[in-house]
């Protein structure tokens, strides 16, 4: 009996070197794994049996239950029918009176192993020393209470090797189920580490960053495949070691980084980090931005590997370049509080200081006549205001040179596409409300940039609303007309795509304004943001000749909107709004708006089509005004963020005096967004800051002759 446990022992381990070989081969297709499986156990247990042994003339004993509860357990229940069906067959050919409790033996031994697997791929914690011994022990007395079934000779056969059987049988299960467990756990930390190794290089390559491992004692450097295409090297190329990197470092560059690395693989820094230039495959040179440590030391300190990264930052020192020269040439406007406002308009004030002066001027020259003096006068400070734009423009440029492959998209199926991704980024405490615009245009651009836009726009929206809010996307066309782009200076003719996106969040001042679209400025905290979100987003609406704009309160909320020209389409398609002809009236009208040019400008609007007007500078005043002139008072045009009280406070005021009260807001949200958080009965109109002269005067007249909601 031990000879042949012995030789079952050796067939058992050899077969667990040929499983270690073929678990790596059909890993990935599990059935494939188990059916092979099956098979090399039930080989083993037939060459078991051809050397069992021989208690009396067809009663044998061998190391199958031994075999076929490891298959159950290791190979899985495919593995154990398998080996099960093989054994079992070879066992009545054999034939004897030993024969049906050997075929019991067979089946119970392959199906409580499959019992067991199943239990401890569940749970680990059966796989013990003393619960595999008691599975061993279970299956062997049942492998004894099956010998019973045997003919006259059953009963002295349990007496004869039933002790051995009960002491060493699970002894050697334990013994061989262990070098399998080894292999198996050994498997899996291969599987894990290859997995991990896998996920690193994924998340390296969505990074972009390039990675290197150094063996400081032998100078061994092992680089991966974006630190060598960063340079315009396949890995092949690269020679792996230190000379290699040394070579390649700008001649200017190679005496202060050598020094940093020097520095800290001597230990006198915690970290390395230092920016400078690699000579790339053409002869060109990228600027990298070197960050690693030494991760393993001797006992007495002695530096022996080290790992860092590489980050292609070519880009950054060329925008960091293009700053500088402008910041020294513009040293006298005010420096980078110039240069930097990349924004796709100009800071609140500077437009509404634009909007008063040309406002004004087109009021006056409509009174005029060609050959009036004055008109010529007008006529120069209109020209001043557009060459005002035009240097704008010129200080506000930024170009990322990217490579783009554009197509015609529907902005309203990108968007549809990308609303699962963005509920996973802004979270749930955030409500995600998308409002499609009604037969919208086509754009002409590059599909992953327009959705970079749009994640970048809702991570930043999502940044600003900490506790939770709303986050409302809208789309429409608009058209942009020459009478528009007098009045604000950041505006180009033509037939656009808006893209606006709305939040609830904490706002920003107007310095914060000024400087968002800056390369690498952020409010965020140190670590918590690169500052290249928001200027990523007007560089790729600068190269779609788009237009960007942002709007912001604070405590209140931000929009930005984004302006993408039209492609050629039927102009059925598009879906453009024809506007009525602008008619004044004789109605009076209650304009409330906190900032002074503003409001004068509107009052001299209004009373130039026959209106009267009465003004008020803020919430409360307005309240006062209405109370005194409550029963002569057509309309109120309410700024939605006033002091002391805004639009809603004041509207909700007047009607409980006047339910029949018009109402029309101005503001710089858009007007779902506002619906949003008024939330307002429906009728509710909105014109959108800053606006042409002509569009104020037309959604006066139709707040004016619109029917009042019941």
């Amino acid at each position: 009996m031990f000879l042949e446990l012995i030789q079952n022992m050796a067939l058992l381990i050899s077969l667990a070197v040929i499983l270690q070989v073929l678990a790596r081969r059909t890993e990935r297709k599990p059935a494939l794994y188990e059916s092979v499986t099956g098979l090399l156990f039930g080989c083993v247990g037939i060459v078991g049996m051809m050397t069992p042994m021989h208690f009396a003339e067809g009663v044998i004993y061998d190391g199958r239950s031994i075999i076929l509860s490891l298959a159950g357990i290791f190979g899985g229940p495919i593995a154990a029918l398998l080996s099960a069906v093989m054994c079992g067959v070879y066992r009545g050919y054999l034939g004897g009176p030993g024969a049906l409790a050997g075929i019991l033996t067979i089946t119970e031994s392959a199906a409580l192993g499959a019992v067991y697997g199943y239990l401890r791929r569940r749970d680990e914690a059966w796989v013990t020393p003393f619960k595999l011994w008691c599975f061993a022990l279970l299956v062997h007395v049942l492998m004894l209470a099956a010998q019973l079934l045997i003919p006259e000779k059953g009963l002295a056969a349990v007496l004869y090797v039933g002790p051995s059987v009960l002491i060493f049988y699970p002894l050697v299960f334990m013994l061989i189920a262990q070098v399998f467990l080894d292999d198996e756990r050994r498997r899996r930390s291969e599987n894990a580490l290859r997995e991990s190794q896998e996920r690193l290089d994924l998340v390296l390559r969505g990074a972009e960053l390039g990675a290197w491992d150094w063996h400081i004692v032998s100078n061994r450097v092992t680089f991966n495949e974006r630190w060598a295409t960063m340079l315009g090297y396949e890995v092949g190329e690269l020679s792996p070691h230190y000379d290699t990197w040394e070579r390649l470092v700008h001649p200017d560059d190679s005496k202060r980084v050598i020094e940093a690395l020097q520095d800290h693989v001597k230990g006198h820094s915690d970290s390395y980090e230092v920016e400078y230039r690699l000579k790339r495959k053409d002869g060109d040179w990228a600027w990298v931005l070197d960050k690693g440590r030494v991760i393993e030391r001797t006992a007495d300190g002695k530096p022996i590997r080290a790992c860092g990264t590489h980050l292609d930052i070519t880009e950054r020192k060329l925008a960091e370049e293009t700053r500088e020269k402008l910041e020294e040439q513009l040293k006298q406007a005010h420096k980078m509080e110039a240069v930097g406002q990349l924004a796709g308009g100009i800071a609140h004030d500077f437009n509404n200081l634009l909007q008063v002066i040309l406002g004004n001027a087109d009021l006056l020259s409509s009174g005029l006549k060609p050959d009036d003096p004055n008109f010529e006068i007008l006529d120069e400070v209109r020209r001043a205001g557009e060459r005002a734009s035009e240097l704008t423009q010129q200080l506000l440029a930024f170009s990322r040179r990217q490579i783009i492959q554009p197509v015609n998209l529907d902005l309203n199926d990108l968007i549809q596409s990308v609303l699962r991704m963005i509920r996973r980024i802004i979270g749930e405490h955030i409500e995600l409300r998308f409002i499609p615009g009604d037969r919208l245009g086509l754009v002409y651009a590059d599909k992953g940039q327009i959705e970079q836009i749009v994640l970048n726009l809702c991570v930043n929206a999502r940044d600003a609303m900490p506790t939770g809010g709303t986050l409302t996307i809208e789309t429409e066309n608009v058209i942009i007309g020459e009478a528009y782009c007098r009045e604000h200076l950041w505006a180009t003719e033509g037939r656009y795509v808006l893209l606006s996106v709305t939040d609830s969040g904490v706002g920003m001042d107007e310095l914060t304004q000024a400087h968002i679209f800056e390369p690498f400025f952020t409010t965020k905290g140190v670590g918590q943001g690169t500052g290249l979100g928001l200027a990523t987003v007007y560089g790729i609406v600068k190269r779609h000749s788009g237009l960007v704009h942002v709007y912001s309160e604070l405590d209140k909320g931000t929009t930005f909107k984004i302006y993408l020209p039209i492609t050629e389409r039927f102009a059925e398609e598009v879906g453009a709004k024809i506007e009525p002809r602008v008619v004044g009236g004789s109605e009076t009208i209650l304009v409330a708006e906190d900032e002074e040019m503003v409001r004068n400008l509107v009052v001299r609007i209004l009373e130039s089509a026959g209106y009267s007007v009465l003004s008020a500078v803020d919430g409360e005043d307005a309240l006062r005004v209405f109370e005194a002139h409550a029963d002569r008072i057509n309309l109120a045009l309410l700024d939605v963020m006033m002091p002391k009280l805004g639009g809603k406070e004041v509207m909700n005021k007047m009607l409980e005096r006047r339910p029949d009260m018009r109402v029309l807001f101005s503001s710089g949200y858009s007007e779902n967004a506002v619906h949003a958080n008024f939330v307002i009965k429906t009728g509710l109109r909105l014109i959108s800051k800053p606006y042409r002269s002509d569009e104020l005067l037309r959604a006066v007249r139709e707040t004016l002759d619109a029917p009042l909601s019941t």
